[in-house]
């Protein structure tokens, strides 16, 4: 017994803590689990907010789709119903008036009246779904000079005569927007603005096809469809982001969304078959009317393409023209015309100027810069002519080419993206 006790003496004893802390090695294991969970969880919120913003640009985007397809619908109808040839008549009698001044270059009167025909709804079209303030209200010809303050209120005019075509320079006078109203069909549109826009200072051109887009839906009856109400949308998908009194819609980021009615050069965005250029390249020579189709930029927007190959024949087909008689009878003019000549190719680029690139497949697109911010594309009002730069933004051209899967357009967030 004696000695068996002298053994458990003998024993050592786990040593015990005077007091109830923890020793600083626990301390920053625990603080490194807390920072560890903190950044998971960062991470893991980021993750859910970004996605939760994409799904409502998803829901928007459908939303607004759903609402321009019934009046693209209603305006199919309406064009098959009525009587083109006052159209037609109108359109050749008013073509000086209707066109910029060059339009006498390319226009031929011997044109058949199926020709012309398609013409007046290429016109009607643009009409009823205007994507910038210019195609609304027209140039600043009437009453007074260009870039002049007709009205007297220390504000100069939005735009200038069609010399060069900068349809995005300068500050918009809500007072006289409206003045020089393309057609009466456009007038209701240039009321809304002069109405509505309260700061014209603060306007940021980039945000005229969102705004535009919000008034052709809520501003009044399209072909028999009625007009949106304005408690449709909610402020997560509609808002003034430049202040200047007009409502624009928006995607989940709260950035205003684009609209393009032709996006043709989105197709001809590849080498030119002309003069071997690309709009990529620094080039002093974008790729023109010409260029080869180039799907892989396309199908990064549009996913409804087929699979495609570069140049192939599906994307050299205009949907509203199946018997390329705009080609054949406008563009081409005659039989003797080579395809490589100045004048067939400044014959184009006149036809994209108020339509879009000729023989070329096109679709309504709405697009979301997605969530990088970055469009990758010229913006819808942007567009010029000159010797050391084409740009023709209303048609989506992309701001620059390379590999699309490192493009900026590979996350815009579109109405025909699924």
């Amino acid at each position: 017994m004696r000695h068996e006790r002298h053994r458990s003496e003998n024993v050592p004893r786990p040593s015990r803590r005077t007091g109830g802390g923890f020793t600083l090695v626990e301390l920053l294991v625990v603080i490194g689990i807390i920072l560890l969970l903190m950044a998971v969880s960062t991470l893991v919120l980021g993750n859910v907010i970004q996605s939760a913003r994409i799904r409502a640009t998803e829901a928007t985007i459908l939303k607004i789709n759903g609402m321009v397809q019934q009046r693209q619908e209603a305006f199919q109808r309406a064009v098959e119903k009525a009587d083109l040839s006052k159209a037609v008549n109108l359109f050749k009698q008013n073509k000086q008036d209707i066109f910029p001044p060059e339009i006498d270059a390319w226009v031929v009167d011997s044109a058949s009246e199926r020709t012309w025909e398609v013409l007046a709804r290429k016109l009607y079209f643009r009409l009823s779904f205007p994507q910038t303030f210019a195609e609304v209200c027209g140039f600043d010809t009437r009453p007074g000079l260009p870039n002049s303050d007709d009205d007297g209120n220390g504000v100069t005019d939005f735009y200038p005569r069609p010399v060069d075509f900068h349809h995005y320079q300068g500050t918009p006078d809500p007072k006289e927007l409206g003045q020089g109203a393309n057609n009466d069909d456009l007038a209701i549109y240039a009321a809304l603005i002069r109405d509505r826009m309260t700061d014209p200072a603060k306007h940021r051109p980039e945000t005229q096809s969102a705004a535009l887009l919000y008034l052709i839906l809520t501003g009044g009856e399209v072909f028999g469809v009625p007009a949106v109400g304005e408690n449709e949308f909610s402020t997560s998908e509609v808002r003034d982001t430049d202040g200047d009194g007009l409502l624009e819609f928006v995607d989940g980021w709260g950035r205003p969304l684009r609209f393009y009615r032709w996006p043709t050069r989105l197709l001809r965005c590849g080498e030119d078959s002309f003069t071997g250029d690309t709009n990529g390249d620094g080039s002093t020579t974008p790729s023109g009317p010409n260029a080869v189709p180039d799907p892989r930029y396309a199908n990064l927007l549009i996913g409804t393409l087929p699979s495609l190959n570069i140049n192939d024949a599906s994307l050299l087909r205009d949907p509203d023209d199946g018997l390329n008689l705009i080609y054949t009878q406008v563009i081409k003019r005659n039989t003797s015309t080579t395809p490589t000549s100045d004048r067939q190719f400044n014959a184009r680029l006149k036809f994209e100027e108020m339509f879009h690139t000729p023989e070329t497949y096109h679709t309504f697109l709405i697009v979301s810069a997605g969530p990088d911010g970055r469009l990758g594309l010229y913006e819808p009002v942007q567009f010029s002519r000159h010797s050391e730069s084409n740009v023709f933004g209303h048609l989506a051209q992309p701001i620059s080419l390379g590999d699309p899967s490192a493009s900026p357009l590979a996350d815009n967030i579109t109405n025909r993206r699924r």
